[in-house]
């Protein structure tokens, strides 16, 4: 950047929304693809809530054998586990009178395989996962950019994505213990399923508009709805999508080429937690 001029700060902000993280995993698939390089190295800020956050933390951390997953490998963990993490049987109409629609074993398995036992200080990004404590009535930030001087604010990132993906009425909140305090977490789309404006004010900058895909059939809007037939509407969408908005992806490509404008002390190795 020639001298006085301000580096422009890229953020990026994934909305929640179940079994439909397959639409912005399919659009960030391209986006990597236009750009050759992992969007870690792109984004100044990664934001996401819900399955946005398990996104969000599955591009920004070491967790795939010490290195970040790719959207393609993150568009495969839906459409391989998506079954197994909304199971539904004969029973799931009487227990969701009583409990949580689906128990937690399916979506606990996947975010134990996907993550394994990466910690959150591996975050080559600043992160912002964003989850609410049900025992305060407060919303809950993960920030990776606090473990460096707050380490007790690292944890395992499983646990993390397990926070911020307990949406109520689906899943039992998660319980994050730190020393004395217990919180009881539960999907941060309770009170901000677009954390764009979390994101804005993390970064404090304007955030332009995002992508959106507009028009879901309703079933295709329904967060938990894994039959194949959905699976496919939903890539297709994200598909159609992209084909009828080309050049504006060439637009944000080409703004995003130059990769991460922050000069900021500690961005670019691992950072760290709320």
């Amino acid at each position: 950047m020639p001298d006085g001029q301000p580096n422009t700060i890229k953020v990026l902000s994934v909305d929640g929304g179940g079994i439909r993280g397959i639409i912005p995993a399919v659009l960030l698939g391209e986006i990597q693809k236009r750009l050759s390089k992992e969007l870690c190295q792109t984004f100044d800020l990664i934001a996401g809530t819900s399955t946005g956050g398990i996104i969000a933390l599955g591009l920004g951390t070491l967790c795939n054998n010490g290195k970040p997953y790719t959207p393609d490998q993150l568009l495969n963990l839906y459409l391989q586990n998506g079954s197994a993490i909304f199971q539904k049987s004969w029973l799931t109409p009487l227990r969701q009178l009583l409990f949580p629609k689906y128990s937690v074993d399916g979506l606990q398995k996947t975010l134990t395989r996907f993550f394994q036992s990466t910690e959150f200080c591996t975050a080559q990004t600043p992160l912002l996962i964003s989850s609410y404590n049900l025992q305060k009535q407060m919303p809950f930030f993960f920030k990776s950019h606090l473990i460096a001087a707050r380490p007790d604010y690292n944890w395992k990132v499983v646990d993390i994505a397990r926070a911020t993906s307990a949406a109520p009425t689906f899943f039992p909140p998660f319980h994050l213990v730190r020393g004395a305090d217990d919180y009881a977490l539960v999907d941060g789309g309770v009170f901000v399923n677009n954390p764009s404006m979390a994101a804005f004010v993390e970064a404090r900058l304007l955030y332009p508009d995002r992508l959106q895909v507009s028009g879901l059939p309703l079933a295709a809007g329904q967060m938990d709805n894994v039959s194949p037939d959905n699976l496919v509407t939903l890539q297709t969408l994200a598909k159609n999508y992209l084909a009828a908005n080309s050049s504006q992806f060439d637009q944000v490509c080409a703004e995003l080429k130059p990769g991460r404008g922050s000069n900021m002390p500690g961005i670019g190795r691992p950072a760290g937690g709320q």
